[in-house]
C-alpha cells in the first residue's frame, strides 16, 4: 500500500512539472503586431468594360518578425482594409475591385469611385473564413501573392485612383 502511495505521489509530482514547463514555455511567447500597406494606381481608359489587374507581394518577415522567422506558432489577420485616394473621372462611375491573395478570394466591393474617395470611405473584409485562410498561408509560407482586378462596365471618361490596401496582422512566435 505504502509502494501505491509513493507512486501516485510520484505521478502527481511528474505532472504538475510538466504542465509547469508548459506554462513557462507559453510565457515565452513574444506577439508583435504587423501593418502592411500597399498602394497601387488604377488607370481606366473609358468605354465599356474598363479592367486594370495586377498583383504584388506581402511577407509577414518584417524586421520586427525576421529574428523569430523560424519559431512562429500562429499568424492572425485582426483586418484588411482599402481605401480609394485621389478619384479623377466620371462621379457616376461604379467600379467593382476584387483581390485574392493565393487564390483566396478576400474582397468582393462594388464603389462609386468619386463618392469613396470624397467621403474616405474605408472598406473593410468581414469574412473570417478568408482572413483565416490568407492567415495560414502566412503562417506556413511567411508571404502571399496578392492578385487584384479592377474594373469598371460604365465608364464614360478616362478615370485613375489610388487604391491603399492594409493588412493588420498579429504574429506569435516562441524563441525556446
Amino acid at each position: 500500500m505504502k509502494t501505491l502511495f509513493k507512486n501516485i505521489a510520484i505521478l502527481t509530482i511528474l505532472l504538475a512539472t510538466i504542465t509547469a514547463c508548459d506554462e513557462i514555455e507559453d510565457l515565452a511567447d513574444v506577439t508583435k503586431t504587423v501593418e502592411l500597406t500597399k498602394q497601387f494606381k488604377v488607370e481606366l481608359e473609358g468605354g465599356d468594360n474598363a479592367v486594370e489587374t495586377g498583383s504584388f507581394n506581402i511577407s509577414i518577415l518584417t524586421p520586427a518578425v525576421e529574428p523569430y522567422a523560424d519559431k512562429l506558432k500562429n499568424v492572425a489577420i485582426e483586418k484588411i482594409t482599402f481605401e480609394v485616394l485621389n478619384y479623377t473621372g466620371d462621379a457616376l462611375a461604379e467600379y467593382k475591385a476584387q483581390f485574392t491573395a493565393d487564390g483566396t478570394p478576400f474582397i468582393n466591393e462594388s464603389f462609386f469611385g468619386f463618392e469613396a474617395d470624397a467621403n474616405d470611405t474605408i472598406f473593410e473584409v468581414n469574412d473570417t473564413s478568408a482572413l483565416n485562410t490568407v492567415a495560414t498561408k502566412l503562417l506556413n509560407n511567411d508571404s502571399v501573392t496578392v492578385s487584384f482586378n479592377a474594373e469598371s462596365t460604365n465608364l464614360e471618361v478616362a478615370a485613375s485612383f489610388t487604391i491603399d490596401v492594409k493588412f493588420y496582422i498579429k504574429v506569435t512566435a516562441n524563441p525556446l
